[in-house]
């Protein structure tokens, strides 16, 4: 996996854990201890927590670490379709593009 890709799929799993419990990127920054915008960074995967603030992380999103790390989590269909149905409406101009993929997968 790239540099790049692991920080994109941190910060995807950050998001999904601030989310799950209902905080905004200002209320994790605070429990963390950081400015919003590394909240936003991480999120978005333009970087990467140093270790304190990943601890920072883990304790305030009451997780394990491991669990910030399982980028394949999404195993069951409907997690799955989910996830789908979420980059979908993420990426509208893309949706030629995926078409053509889940076609190809189904011949």
């Amino acid at each position: 996996m790239l540099d790049t890709e692991i920080k994109e799929l941190f910060g995807k799993r950050v998001r999904e854990f601030r989310k799950a419990k209902g905080f905004t990127q200002d209320v994790l920054a605070e429990k963390v201890d950081i400015d919003t915008y590394i909240i936003s960074n991480i999120e978005n995967g333009k970087s990467f927590p140093s270790l304190a603030t990943l601890a920072k992380l883990i304790e305030a999103l009451d997780s394990e670490p491991k669990d910030l790390f399982d980028f394949f989590h999404h195993q069951q269909p409907d997690d799955i379709i989910k996830e789908i149905n979420n980059q979908l409406n993420t990426h509208p101009d893309k949706l030629k593009d995926i078409y053509k993929v889940v076609m190809a997968l189904t011949e």
